[in-house]
C-alpha cells in the first residue's frame, strides 16, 4: 500500500476498536511484502550496514583501533553531532564483533531475529579485514583410547571433510575475545559465529554439521565443553553434567582445566581431558594428559544433549608422554592448510637443539595475531626444557643461557591474555621449575648429542 493511499484514508470513519485491529494488519502486510523480497527494504538493510561500516572506518582512522562495541560507535557518531542508530530496518540491533585487531563482523539478523543455520538464507553481513576462506587442515579420527595433545594448528582453519565448511578461531588480544567463525568457501555470504567469546579449542564431528568446543574465561558466559549443531542452531554445554558426576563437591566458582583430546570414528566418541584446578601454581603436563583425566562421550545426538561420560580406565595410569608425542599427530597429510599451517608442518621435534629452537622461535615471532601462537610457544618452551636437561651435564654454562631464555618464553605464555587456561598453567609450571634450575619431568623432542667446543 503506497504512502499516498495511507494518508488519504478516511480514518475518521473508523471507530477506535477497528483501528486497533487495522494497524497490526497493515504491519503484517508490510512484513509480508518484505519477506517477498521488497527491494527498498533490503537496500535499507545494506545501507544501515554500510553506514555503520563507515563510522567504524572513521573511528579506526582517528583512534588507531576498532571500536569495542556498537555503543562506542554510537557515542563516537554523537560526538560528531551526527545521528546514528545501531538498529537495522527490522528494528533489530545489528551484530558487531571485532574479531581481530583489524577485522570485524557486522551483520543483520533479518526478520527472524535468529542466527543462521545451515539451511536458512544467509543474513546480510560485512566481513571486513578477513581473508577468503579457501582451505584448511583436516583432522584424522584415530580409533585410540589414549590421551592426546590438541593440535594447535587446527585453530587456524579446520575443514570438515564431509561438508567443506571451514572453522577458524578469531582472536582479538586487545579485547581478550576468542570467537569461532564458520565459513563456506563456496559462498562468501555465509558465516556462522559462536555466541561464546572465550572459545579455546574445537573439532568437527564426522558429520561435518556439528562442532564441539571448549570455552573458558568469558565475562558473560559460563565455562564448559559445548556441542553446536549447525543444522538447527542448538547449543548445549555438556560439561556441567560431568562436573556434577566427578566433582560433586566442587565449589560453584571452581576452575577446571579443559582440553579436547581427539575424536574416534569407530566407535564415534569424543575424548576430552578435564581436571580441577588447584590452588597450587602451575600444571604439570604429565599430570594433566593422563588416563585418569580422560573422558569419552558418544557422539550420537541423544548423548550430545544428555551426555553420559565414561572415564577411560587403564591398569597403569599412563600419560601422553608415555607414547610418541607430535605436533602433527592428528593432521591429515593429504589436505593442505593456509600458509601458517603449512609452515607449522615444516617444524620438527628431532635433531640438533639449536636448529629446533631457531625453527620454533622464528615461527612464533611471525604469529603475533594468530591463534596458533600460544601452542607454538608451549612447544618452544618445552624444547628449551629438553635442551636444558641435555646441557646440565655436558655444558653447564650453556645450560644457564638456555634456562634464562626458557624462563622468558614461559613468562610470556603465562601472561598471554588469550592463551587457553591449561597452557598458561603448564607454562607457569615450567617457569617455576626453570627458576629453581630444575628440569620438568616430561619430554617432547629427540635431541642429537651436542658437540661443544673443547675447553682450552
Amino acid at each position: 500500500m503506497s504512502t499516498d493511499t495511507q494518508t488519504s484514508l478516511p480514518i475518521q470513519r473508523f471507530p477506535k476498536s477497528s483501528l486497533v485491529h487495522l494497524l497490526p494488519l497493515l504491519w503484517l502486510l508490510s512484513l509480508a511484502l518484505t519477506e517477498a523480497g521488497g527491494p527498498l527494504h533490503l537496500a535499507s538493510v545494506g545501507a544501515n550496514l554500510q553506514t555503520t561500516a563507515d563510522w567504524i572506518a572513521s573511528f579506526q582512522k582517528e583512534n588507531n583501533r576498532l571500536p569495542g562495541s556498537l555503543a562506542e560507535i554510537r557515542l563516537y557518531a554523537h560526538s560528531h553531532q551526527q545521528p546514528y542508530t545501531p538498529y537495522d530496518s527490522y528494528g533489530l540491533r545489528l551484530q558487531y564483533l571485532p574479531l581481530r585487531e583489524n577485522a570485524y563482523l557486522l551483520k543483520s539478523f533479518s526478520s527472524d531475529a535468529m542466527e543462521n543455520t545451515l539451511t536458512s538464507p544467509p543474513d546480510e553481513q560485512i566481513l571486513f579485514g578477513l581473508e577468503p576462506a579457501t582451505q584448511g587442515l583436516q583432522t584424522l579420527f584415530p580409533n585410540l583410547s589414549q590421551p592426546m595433545i590438541y593440535q594447535g594448528a587446527f585453530l587456524g582453519g579446520l575443514q570438515a571433510a564431509s561438508t567443506g565448511l571451514i572453522a577458524r578461531l578469531e582472536v582479538n588480544v586487545q579485547l581478550r575475545t576468542r570467537f569461532l567463525l564458520i565459513r563456506d568457501p563456496k559462498d562468501p555470504r555465509f558465516s556462522l559465529i559462536s555466541f561464546h567469546d572465550g572459545v579455546e579449542e574445537f573439532l568437527w564431528l564426522p558429520s561435518g554439521t556439528e562442532v564441539v568446543y571448549t570455552a573458558q574465561g568469558s565475562e558473560r558466559y559460563e565455562d564448559g565443553i559445548y556441542y553446536w549443531n549447525l543444522k538447527d542452531g542448538t547449543i548445549h554445554n555438556i560439561f556441567p553434567k560431568l562436573k556434577d558426576k566427578i566433582w560433586p563437591n566442587a565449589a560453584p566458582d571452581a576452575s577446571f582445566y579443559l582440553s579436547i583430546s581427539h575424536i574416534s570414528e569407530d566407535p564415534q566418541l569424543l575424548y576430552v581431558l578435564a581436571a580441577q584446578a588447584t590452588q597450587k601454581k602451575g600444571l604439570n603436563p604429565k599430570d594433566f594428559y593422563r588416563f585418569s583425566n580422560l573422558y569419552a562421550i558418544s557422539l550420537d545426538a541423544e548423548h550430545m544433549q544428555n551426555p553420559n561420560f565414561q572415564q577411560i580406565n587403564s591398569e597403569v595410569d599412563y600419560n601422553a608422554f608415555d607414547y610418541p608425542v607430535s605436533h602433527l599427530a592428528l593432521i591429515d597429510e593429504r589436505h593442505p592448510g593456509d600458509a601458517a599451517q603449512e609452515s607449522w608442518r615444516d617444524l620438527e621435534l628431532s635433531g640438533e637443539a639449536e636448529k629446533l629452537i631457531d625453527q620454533w622461535q622464528e615461527y612464533s615471532s611471525k604469529q603475533a595475531q594468530s591463534p596458533l601462537l600460544p601452542y607454538s610457544l608451549w612447544w618452544l618452551v618445552s624444547i628449551y626444557n629438553d635442551t636444558f636437561r641435555q646441557l646440565q651435564e655436558t655444558g653447564p654454562d650453556e645450560a644457564q643461557v638456555i634456562r634464562n631464555f626458557g624462563i622468558e618464553i614461559a613468562d610470556a605464555l603465562t601472561a598471554f591474555p588469550t592463551a587457553p587456561l591449561h597452557l598458561r598453567a603448564m607454562a607457569e609450571f615450567l617457569k617455576k621449575n626453570l627458576l629453581l634450575s630444575q628440569v620438568a619431568d616430561y619430554n617432547v623432542c629427540s635431541l642429537r648429542p651436542l658437540e661443544l667446543p673443547a675447553e682450552r
